[in-house]
Order: structure tokens, then C-alpha cells, then sequence
């Protein structure tokens, strides 16, 4: 849904930062006519990759990585997306802070689950930052699906 690279003052390190959904239909045991149409939906963030410039290229480096603030809403809207009123089908992300030391391969934080027909939203924002990026922007998404 959405990927960002941060780089620190010097520009010899970088940050990968993304944030994705992965989509499975929903299967049960029940046998239903018609079929449900309906799917998982599953949402992670990473910080993918602190990256060191080196005179051989760019390397993986050993870092820190700290998330802050993060506060996503998603969900999805009744039937009849217009105009685009929610019901009670939002839910809510909030990690105040989490912080891992002494990584050198991604961090991936799974947000949560929902089984719906049809997902419609993802907002918020957060800070996502590494040892060598210690200052990053907010991490911000405004996600909707037609």
C-alpha cells in the first residue's frame, strides 16, 4: 500500500519502510449458495533494511530499530460505499513504542485481521526510524479502495 526510503543527514545509510496487505479468500466447511465472495485481509509494517554505503555499494548493516507512535485505523464500509459512512467495521493499531536491538534483517509488525467482502480504508500514521535514520518523517497513509 505504500514504501518509503529515508536516508540520514550524510546520506550513507538508509531506511526501508513499507506497509502492505495481503489478500486470501475466506474458505470454511459450510457449504453456502451462492458461495461467500468474502476475503482475509491481513496488514503488517516493516522496517525492511538498514542499508550502509561502503566503497563496494551499499551493505547490510547491524542497527536498532524503533517504532513510536503508530496509530492506524482500518476497515471497511456497509454495501453502499456512498457516501462513505462508516459502521461499526473499524478497527484500530496502537503501538506507543517498541524498540529492537542488534538487528541486521527486517522487523515486521503484524498489525491484525479482518474477513470482509470488501476492504475499503487504511489511515494513520507513525514513526519508524534505525540506529544509522534515527530521524525519519511520520510514516503517514490515507489508503482508500474505490
Amino acid at each position: 500500500m505504500k514504501s518509503e526510503l529515508y536516508y540520514n543527514q550524510d546520506r550513507k545509510r538508509r531506511l526501508f519502510v513499507d506497509l502492505w496487505k495481503e489478500q486470501t479468500p475466506f474458505v470454511d466447511n459450510e457449504n453456502w449458495t451462492p458461495p461467500p465472495l468474502g476475503s482475509r485481509f491481513h496488514f503488517y509494517v516493516s522496517s525492511r533494511q538498514e542499508l550502509k554505503k561502503t566503497f563496494g555499494g551499499w551493505r547490510t548493516n547491524e542497527t536498532n530499530y524503533g517504532f513510536n507512535n503508530l496509530s492506524y485505523d482500518y476497515g471497511y464500509y456497509n454495501s453502499n460505499p456512498i457516501p462513505l459512512q462508516p459502521n461499526n467495521d473499524t478497527f484500530k493499531f496502537r503501538l506507543s513504542s517498541y524498540n529492537v536491538n542488534g538487528v541486521y534483517g527486517p522487523i515486521i509488525i503484524d498489525m491484525g485481521t479482518i474477513e470482509t467482502l470488501n476492504f475499503a480504508f487504511f489511515s494513520g500514521s507513525g514513526n519508524i526510524n534505525s540506529g544509522g535514520v534515527p530521524s525519519t518523517p511520520a510514516f503517514s497513509i490515507n489508503y482508500y479502495t474505490p
